[in-house]
C-alpha cells in the first residue's frame, strides 16, 4: 500500500481514435515504453525526457503552490492537485522545494514513487491517430482495449507523452474514490498522504514552505 502515489489516476484520456502510419505507431509506442520502463525502475531522470512541455509547465505549477498557495487558495485547486502540493510539503524542506523546478518535482516525484509503477504495470499502447505534431493511442491493458487514450505531441522531433492532459478525468476517477470512501475530501487525501509517505501529516502542511 505506500506506493500508492498518483500513477493510479493517471491512465485516463478521452480523445477520438484511430490510426498513423507504421514508423508514426513505433515512435509512439517506443515512446510509452520508454516512459513506462522509466517508472517502473523509479528511474525520474529517464522519464523526464518522455513527457512533453506542458506536463513539466504543470509540474512547475504545483512546485509554485507548493512554495506560496496559503490554505484557502489551496482549496480551489483540484483535489488531486491539491494532494500533490501537500505531498510534496510533507516529504520535501523549504530549501528543496525552492532549488527544484518543474523537471526537478517530476524527477523527484518518479525516484520516490509518488508517479509510480501502479500506474502502468500492465499498460500498453495500441492503434495510434495522428494529426499533425499530436497523437492519441489506445490505452490496453494486459493486452485487452479500453475506451481509455493517451495523448502525445511531437516536441524537437521526437514524440512526449502529455500527462497534463489526463488531469481532468484524473481528477474524475479520484472524486470518485473519495465517493466511495465516505470521507470528507481532505481527510481522504490526507489519509492517502499517510500511506503514500508512512507518517502521519500535521496541520502544517497547509502552510506555505516561503512563509
Amino acid at each position: 500500500m505506500r506506493r500508492v502515489g498518483l500513477g493510479l489516476l493517471l491512465a485516463c484520456a478521452s480523445v477520438l481514435p484511430g490510426c498513423g502510419d507504421d514508423a508514426t505507431q513505433a515512435a509512439v509506442r517506443t515512446a510509452f515504453e520508454g516512459y513506462r520502463q522509466a517508472l517502473l525502475d523509479e528511474d525520474g531522470e529517464r522519464a523526464v525526457p518522455f513527457l512533453d512541455r506542458s506536463t513539466i509547465d504543470y509540474y512547475q505549477r504545483l512546485r509554485d503552490h507548493a512554495m506560496r498557495t496559503s490554505r484557502d487558495e489551496l482549496q480551489q485547486l483540484r483535489t488531486i492537485d491539491l494532494m500533490t502540493v501537500l505531498l510534496v510539503r510533507h516529504e520535501m524542506t523549504r530549501e528543496e522545494v525552492e532549488a527544484m523546478d518543474g523537471r526537478a518535482l517530476i524527477v523527484h516525484g518518479v525516484d520516490r514513487g509518488w508517479i509510480g509503477r501502479e500506474g502502468v504495470i500492465n499498460l500498453s499502447v495500441g492503434e495510434v491517430t495522428v494529426s499533425g505534431d499530436a497523437a492519441t493511442a489506445k490505452i490496453l491493458v494486459r493486452g485487452k482495449p479500453t475506451p481509455l487514450r493517451y495523448q502525445f505531441r511531437k516536441e524537437d522531433g521526437s514524440w512526449r507523452l502529455d500527462l497534463h492532459a489526463y488531469m481532468p478525468v484524473a481528477e474524475t476517477a479520484f472524486q470518485s474514490l473519495i465517493e466511495e470512501s465516505g470521507e470528507e475530501s481532505d481527510a481522504f487525501v490526507l489519509r492517502l498522504i499517510a500511506i503514500t509517505s508512512g507518517r502521519k501529516a500535521d496541520d502544517d502542511i497547509w502552510q506555505p514552505l516561503d512563509r
